[in-house]
């Protein structure tokens, strides 16, 4: 679900990208209602673009190949063991990606499909047409935002609350939604607003298309003894409009009600 705070309401849609938990839209709900208390106009949009940014940033993040700064940061440190996954996934050499994106297609793991055909290292004529897309993808959220007279932007901050030690190797998508916030380069701040309830410690089919695949599954099993666990949305504005984005934060964090649990 993506709330766009705006001035005056145009015709809108709900969205379909969202791959969030029941606890994320309930939550998200929540806001809006807290916004519109404050007397904000916020209404349901379709995000543009809003898989091939998180491409765009993962294809992005990954052009140097192989994870050479981060090795060369930690001067021979051992990694810790949720970064092992991103470094063999990362060394996977190019000529096997052609073989293994098709084969994971075939076998329902399309994300990981995707991943595969973007996330290798580039030279210097790839790294700048990634660079050409990353212009393409804020330009066209520029004119979207332009279109439709927004203030600012409320999504959760995550697919699911925190995951257990070592699932996050495998579910590093639940992060998407500050990928594209970071390709974008807007201002966000997160705000938390709730925790896991009884019957939301689960993710369902209905909460993503892409049902039964790797990331799937993990996300099913780190939802599994998440009740109590906080979670919160996160408030985006224009680049250099930071002060919007904290008094919008600031205006959720008065209407939403005292927090009963620890941050």
């Amino acid at each position: 679900f993506f709330f766009l705070m705006i001035r005056r309401p145009p015709r809108s849609t709900q969205s379909r990208s969202s791959a969030a938990s029941d606890v994320y839209k309930r939550q998200v709900q929540e806001s809006v209602q807290a916004l519109e208390k404050a007397g904000m106009v916020l209404v349901p949009l379709e995000f543009p673009n809003f898989q091939e940014m998180a491409l765009n940033f993962m294809e992005i993040s990954s052009s140097e190949g192989g994870m050479k700064k981060l090795f060369d940061a930690t001067a021979g440190e051992e990694l810790i063991h949720e970064y092992k996954t991103m470094v063999r996934f990362s060394k996977i050499p190019r000529w096997l990606r052609k073989v293994l994106a098709p084969v994971l297609n075939m076998v329902n793991q399309h994300r990981a499909s995707e991943i595969m055909k973007v996330s290798y290292g580039k030279n210097a004529g790839e790294y700048f047409d990634v660079n050409r897309r990353m212009l393409l993808n804020q330009q066209i959220m520029l004119e979207f935002w332009k279109k439709h007279n927004l203030d600012a932007l409320l999504t959760p901050t995550a697919a699911t609350p925190a995951v257990p030690h070592g699932k996050s190797q495998k579910l590093f998508l639940s992060c998407c939604y500050s990928f594209v916030f970071n390709l974008l380069n807007y201002p966000t701040g997160s705000v938390p607003i709730t925790q896991v309830r009884d019957g939301e410690e689960k993710y369902t089919k209905e909460d993503c298309k892409f049902e039964g695949d790797m990331f799937f599954k993990v996300a099913q099993q780190a939802m599994e003894g998440s009740k109590g666990l906080p979670v919160g949305v996160q408030i985006s504005t224009l680049p250099f409009e930071d002060e919007k984005c904290l008094k919008i934060m600031k205006l959720l964090e008065e209407n939403i009600g005292k927090h009963s649990f620890a941050i």
